[in-house]
């Protein structure tokens, strides 16, 4: 019989513990669903961006979590059954994995724009504003 533990998944949840591992999961998840509507061009764009989305999540989900369990009062983490707590963990990285897809999409776009002609994003800018 294997050992639990051998595998990407199982090594992960050695590591960083199953709530860690479940949100880094769930950050590629949300991540995924950005490369749907907007791909990327290249396969360095994409890894590069599947870093950020990981990053991001394991960077600022715990404090988001936190964040909003404090902040929303029907939002209670320390009474909530596990099935409960487990979706609303999952589903906070999973959004900050998209947020963090879409925000580092749209900074990468603006460095392309603006090394290949600034002048004409400045116009670009000055028209929106």
């Amino acid at each position: 019989m294997s050992d639990p533990a051998s595998g990407f998944a199982g090594a992960l949840m050695m590591k960083f513990g199953f709530l860690k591992a479940l949100g880094i999961c769930s950050a590629l998840i949300g991540a995924g669903m950005m490369v749907v509507f907007k791909p990327p061009q290249t396969r360095k764009s994409l890894f590069m961006h599947g870093l950020v989305a990981l990053g991001c999540s394991i960077l600022f989900g715990g404090f988001f979590v936190s964040f909003l369990d404090s902040y929303f009062e029907w939002i209670d983490m320390h009474t909530a059954q596990l099935e409960d707590m487990l979706q609303f963990y999952v589903a906070v990285h999973g959004l900050l994995g998209a947020m963090s897809w879409g925000v580092v999409g749209g900074l990468y776009h603006f460095m392309t724009k603006f090394s290949n002609d600034p002048v004409k994003l400045a116009k670009d800018i000055k028209e929106i504003v």
